[in-house]
C-alpha cells in the first residue's frame, strides 16, 4: 500500500521531477491506484485524484520502463492546445469536459494533470513541479 503518489513513483523506480508540490487550496487526496504492468505491456500507470467539495483534480503518470515508442493522445474539447515552457520542458494546456488540463511527457513518463482548475491554477501546479 502506497500512502503517496511519490511513494508508489520511487517503489517502481521513477526518478523524474513530475510531481507539483502546490495544489489549490482546500483540495486533498481522495484515492491514490497504481496499475501494474501486464504481460502485453510493460507501462505502469499511476493515478491520484485529490477532491474539494464538488470539485476534483486528476494526476495521471504513465511509466514506460522501456523507451516510448507510441504516440500518444489525450481527449480535448475544439478549443486550441496552447503549449507552456518552464525550465525547458514543454507542457501542452488544452480543455475537455469544461475542465482545464496539461499533458507532457518527461524521459519515459507520459504525465497529465486535468480538473476543476483556472487556467493561472494549472499554470501555478506546473510551474511547482520544478521549483526547489
Amino acid at each position: 500500500i502506497h500512502l503517496s503518489l511519490q511513494d508508489a513513483l520511487n517503489d517502481y523506480g521513477v526518478t523524474e521531477q513530475i510531481l507539483p508540490t502546490w495544489f489549490p487550496s482546500g483540495f486533498i487526496l481522495e484515492d491514490l491506484y497504481v496499475s501494474p504492468p501486464s504481460t502485453a505491456d510493460d507501462k505502469v500507470t499511476f493515478g491520484a485524484f485529490y477532491i474539494n467539495g464538488e470539485q476534483s483534480i486528476i494526476l495521471t503518470y504513465i511509466y514506460h520502463p522501456s523507451d516510448i515508442n507510441e504516440s500518444w493522445s489525450y481527449e480535448k474539447d475544439s478549443a486550441e492546445v496552447k503549449e507552456y515552457v518552464v525550465s525547458g520542458q514543454k507542457y501542452y494546456l488544452y480543455q475537455n469536459l469544461d475542465q482545464n488540463c496539461a499533458a507532457w511527457q518527461n524521459e519515459n513518463v507520459e504525465c497529465s494533470i486535468s480538473g476543476d482548475l483556472t487556467l493561472d491554477e494549472l499554470k501555478k501546479m506546473i510551474d511547482s513541479i520544478t521549483e526547489e
